[in-house]
C-alpha cells in the first residue's frame, strides 16, 4: 500500500499534462487548426514561465547543494523540483512554436505541471521541516491545493474554448 501512494504522489506533477493530452484527444478535429495573429501572442506567457521556471531551477540547485550526499530526506524534492524546470522550460520551448491549437494545449499543460511540480516540492520541503507536524501538512496541503486550483482553471477555460471552436465549425453558416 506504501508504495502505490509513494507512486501516486510522485505522478502528481504530471496529472495537468494528462489532462492535456486527454484535451487533445477529445479535440483531435479541431486541434490542428492554425490560430489567428492575435491568439498567437506569446512574450507575455513565455515571460512568465521563464521567472517560474528560474525559480524552480534556483530551488533545484539550491536544495541539491544544501543536502547531504544521498540525503533521504530531501530526494522527493529534488525530484519534484527537476520535473517542475524540466516541464517549465520544455513549456517554454513549445510555447515559441505556438500556431496551432495542439502546441498551445500541450504548453499550457506542461507549464500546470511544472507549477505543480514547484508547488509538491514546496510542500515536501514543508514537510520535512516540521518533521510530518500538523503545521506542515497543512502548509503542504495548502501549497498543493492552489496548484490544482490554478491547473484545474486553466485547463477547464481551454477545455472550454476547444469546445466552442469545435461546435463553431459544426454550425452551417447561414445563408
Amino acid at each position: 500500500m506504501y508504495k502505490v501512494a509513494t507512486w501516486c504522489i510522485y505522478a502528481l506533477p504530471l496529472v495537468p499534462l494528462a489532462v492535456s493530452l486527454s484535451l487533445v484527444v477529445i479535440n483531435r478535429r479541431v486541434i490542428n487548426q492554425r490560430y489567428k495573429s492575435a491568439k498567437t501572442d506569446r512574450s507575455e506567457t513565455r515571460t512568465m514561465a521563464l521567472s517560474v521556471g528560474a525559480l524552480s531551477f534556483g530551488g533545484l540547485v539550491g536544495v541539491a547543494a544544501l543536502a547531504g550526499p544521498g540525503s533521504p530526506y530531501v530526494l522527493p524534492a529534488v525530484y519534484f523540483l527537476a520535473i517542475s524546470f524540466v516541464m517549465f522550460f520544455v513549456g517554454v520551448a513549445l510555447q515559441s512554436y505556438k500556431f496551432t491549437h495542439l502546441e498551445d494545449v500541450l504548453s499550457d499543460g506542461l507549464q500546470c505541471s511544472g507549477e505543480m511540480g514547484l508547488m509538491v516540492a514546496v510542500g515536501a520541503l514543508l514537510l520535512r521541516a516540521s518533521a510530518g507536524g500538523w503545521r506542515g501538512w497543512t502548509l503542504a496541503a495548502l501549497a498543493v491545493g492552489v496548484a490544482t486550483f490554478d491547473s484545474g482553471r486553466r485547463l477547464r477555460l481551454q477545455s472550454r474554448y476547444l469546445r466552442g471552436v469545435r461546435d463553431a465549425q459544426t454550425v452551417e453558416p447561414a445563408r
